[in-house]
């Protein structure tokens, strides 16, 4: 768990809220898999031969980057496990 999650609770707080991450557990694996694939996704359409053919294909191309960042983020932040975290093309 990020410590960011709980920075700014107070320890009541902060204590519900670790018991919470950890409850959710199941949903949160699933989530890590649905955010995963997405991003394998964005990824694929990146590398596609018709993106090209865009007039404003460096646009797109920083839209998806940054969709990629915030997903691998939110990933970040739900996930216990580094494992679970797809890398990004280079």
């Amino acid at each position: 768990m990020k410590f960011s999650l709980t920075k700014g609770l107070d320890e009541k707080e902060s204590k519900e809220a670790r018991a919470a991450f950890l409850e959710a557990v199941q949903f949160r694996k699933r989530l890590t898999v649905m955010l995963n694939d997405e991003v394998k996704s964005l990824q694929a359409s990146m590398r596609s031969e018709s993106s090209y053919e865009s007039p404003n294909w460096a646009l797109v191309q920083a839209d998806r980057v940054a969709q990629t960042k915030a997903l691998l983020k939110v990933v970040g932040f739900i996930s216990d496990e580094k494992k679970n975290v797809v890398k990004t093309a280079t």
